[in-house]
């Protein structure tokens, strides 16, 4: 196999690896934005429940 060869092949895996190594950044990212809005929506309940309380 020589190089031009190897640089060719490099070249067409390198484009779809990089796709999905993208695509599971942006999925990690998603799901610590759901975690962070469950955590603010339990805040808000909490909130509500001590205002209501002093209420």
């Amino acid at each position: 196999m020589d190089i031009q060869t190897i640089w060719i092949f490099v070249a067409a895996v390198s484009t779809p690896i990089t796709g999905v190594v993208g695509f599971a950044i942006q999925l990690r990212q998603v799901e610590k934005a759901r975690l962070e809005n469950r955590k603010l929506k339990l805040e808000l309940v909490k909130l509500a429940g001590d205002r209501d309380k002093m209420a």
